[in-house]
């Protein structure tokens, strides 16, 4: 019996075939990428990427197994939007500014992330320890604001700042994420949201003892 492929492998799978229509060449020059013949390669998140050049399909590199693995939704459409859709000469100001200031630059984008942030906090709370270990893991480098708060590199010096505050009598757990002020010069404001949900799966991941391998 054939397997049904579900809405999030059929978005993959045309995505893939979307990257096959872009000038890989310019794509490699416009990001300074390393390549060969098979592969375009990139650091994401601390992972190592390749992106295949004949199919489009993404994979990141375990080191613990030695091998291989097929990218996971968020992160393939996040490396699909900056690899396709980045703009040519586009630039990190290192300065930062919060996800809903970041969607009213967006062609008027509502921030609808609340709820979603609010839902996250509650797995992380009380976990400083834990978690500030799995933030280093990703590369992140301590920052001041918050219980838990790292700048976490995603992509060459394009970051993103992690801020979390335990729950105390009176509020409850916050989590925060801040986008580098020309975050869209990268990627669409849509697609911020697929990285910031795998940031989230990633630190999940490590808080429950199986963190994935990290290149660091």
């Amino acid at each position: 019996m054939e397997k049904i492929k579900s809405n999030y492998e059929i978005m993959k799978e045309r995505m893939a075939e979307r990257f096959l229509t872009y000038d890989q060449e310019g794509i490699i020059r416009k990001l300074s990428l390393r390549a060969d013949e098979e592969y375009l390669y990139l650091t994401f998140l601390s992972f190592g990427y390749r992106v295949n050049r004949r199919n489009g399909g993404i994979q990141w590199f375990d080191r613990t197994a030695g091998r291989w693995r097929e990218a996971q939704y968020n992160d393939a459409m996040t490396i699909y939007d900056l690899l396709c859709c980045s703009k040519e000469g586009g630039r990190v100001s290192g300065q930062y500014v919060m996800l809903q200031n970041l969607a009213s630059v967006a062609s008027g984008t509502m921030f609808a992330g609340k709820g979603i942030l609010e839902q996250e906090a509650k797995g992380l709370d009380h976990r400083d320890e834990e978690l500030a270990a799995a933030c280093e893991r990703l590369g992140g480098s301590r920052e001041k604001t918050g219980d838990v708060a790292y700048k976490i590199p995603v992509w060459e010096n394009l970051c993103v700042i992690f801020r979390f505050w335990n729950s105390d009598e009176e509020f409850p757990a916050q989590l925060q994420f801040l986008c580098d002020r020309n975050m869209l010069d990268f990627m669409h404001y849509e697609t911020v949201w697929f990285l910031v949900s795998h940031i989230i799966l990633l630190l999940k991941q490590d808080l429950t003892g199986h963190p994935p391998s990290v290149v660091l």
